[in-house]
């Protein structure tokens, strides 16, 4: 499951503004891409489902070392195969108290980064269908610099309420 609470993580290089069909109806889209969002212990393993995640991917800390390092360091960063759909981003830029709110995004791309002391770096791409108002402009201005944000998966939280 990804939650991620607030934190700070780097708007990429490039926005993609699209149109998407929906039915008969064409709605604008947008894609961001966002790279060093830092997940702790725990969130790796909440991610990938596994308890024993951190620990198939990490040495733990011994010998000269006192902090984990990757496992496997000669791989590039992996993938996730599937896309999450159904979250909601807040994204709040360095001059503004108030976020800008993305609901019912996907959250496509995903890659993940073992990281030397333990903690992983995830980069992705939210691709909304909402940023119909003057905010696109400001995450225009953003590209390539630090921002805040939080990604919440509602699905999994729908099908709790389900249950």
């Amino acid at each position: 499951m990804l939650n991620i609470d607030r934190r700070q993580a780097t708007i990429g290089t490039s926005l993609n503004g699209r149109t998407q069909i929906h039915g008969d109806d064409k709605v604008p889209a947008l894609d961001i891409e966002f790279e060093g969002i830092v997940l702790s212990e725990n969130e790796l393993n909440a991610l990938l489902a596994d308890p024993h995640a951190t620990d198939a991917l990490f040495e733990p800390p011994g010998g000269s070392s006192t902090l984990a390092s990757p496992r496997f360091p000669q791989l590039k960063p992996f993938a996730f195969k599937e896309k999450i759909k159904g979250a909601r981003v807040s994204i709040w830029l360095s001059v503004d108290r108030t976020p800008i709110v993305l609901a019912d995004c996907n959250v496509a791309k995903i890659t993940l980064e073992p990281q030397e002391g333990g903690t992983t770096s995830l980069s992705c791409q939210v691709q909304s269908t909402q940023p119909a108002d003057k905010s696109v402009a400001k995450l225009f201005e953003q590209m390539g610099h630090t921002v805040s944000v939080e990604i919440e998966e509602l699905q999994a939280d729908l099908a709790d309420k389900a249950a």
